[in-house]
């Protein structure tokens, strides 16, 4: 879902934070680029046409967000935001990162000095993975 960052990153930070050591909650993000809530959705959205089984458990069992928005309006800067929580150009991730040689979107990233909410979620002791 493109359209989630700040929200996301606040609320799991503070659930993160506020949860005790013995009892954490896990979180799995899944962030899909050009799905918007009133658009092409999943089932857990009340979308009829598709069958998502596992994330209907997941929305069953778990936590589904209503309310969410993006930081930027392509994948890139929207990662970074959500990665972050900041804004895409504080982030250093202006514009979509393209793979090809001499592109001058080419080989950016973001800058060492970010943090992501996977490294403020190792400090509290948790095993992060990223797969896409």
């Amino acid at each position: 879902m493109q359209k989630l960052a700040l929200p996301i990153f606040a609320a799991l930070l503070t659930v993160s934070l506020l949860s005790a050591a013995d009892e954490r909650p896990n979180f799995i993000i899944i962030m899909v680029d050009d799905m918007g809530f009133a658009g092409p959705s999943i089932s857990p959205y009340s979308n009829p046409n598709y069958e998502t089984p596992g994330m209907d458990q997941l929305a069953r069992e778990g936590m589904r967000f209503t309310d969410f928005h993006s930081s930027g309006s392509v994948c890139s800067p929207t990662r970074a935001g959500l990665l972050t929580g900041r804004y895409q150009q504080r982030a250093g991730i202006e514009a979509v990162i393209h793979p090809y040689p001499g592109h001058p979107e080419h080989r950016k990233g973001l800058r060492k000095s970010e943090t992501t909410f996977a490294e403020l979620f190792q400090k509290n002791g948790y095993a992060t993975g990223i797969i896409g």
